[in-house]
C-alpha cells in the first residue's frame, strides 16, 4: 500500500456544472436543470439489435440469433413505388 495524499477538494468554480459555468453558456435560460426527469424506455431498442444482427451477418452467424429486423431497420432496400 503506498502512502499517497489524500485528494484535493475540488474548487467549485472550475466544475463544468457549477452555476457560474451555466452563467457563461450562450443561452443560459435553456439550462439542463429545466428538462424534466424522465424514466428509462426502450427506445432506439430496436436499432441497435438491428446493429447486432447486421455485425452478426458480417460475421456469418446472423442465422443463430433468431431475430431478423424489420421495418425501418430492415437490412433489404426498399421497394420503390412507381408513379
Amino acid at each position: 500500500m503506498t502512502d499517497l495524499p489524500p485528494p484535493e477538494p475540488a474548487d467549485p468554480a472550475r466544475s463544468p456544472f457549477s452555476d457560474r459555468a451555466l452563467d457563461c453558456s450562450p443561452h443560459p435560460e435553456r439550462a439542463t436543470t429545466a428538462v424534466p426527469v424522465t424514466t428509462p424506455g426502450l427506445q432506439g431498442t430496436e436499432m441497435w439489435l438491428a446493429l447486432i444482427w447486421l455485425r452478426a451477418d458480417l460475421l456469418g452467424i446472423a442465422g443463430q440469433l433468431g431475430y431478423r429486423p424489420r421495418g425501418v431497420h430492415r437490412p433489404e432496400a426498399a421497394t420503390r413505388i412507381s408513379a
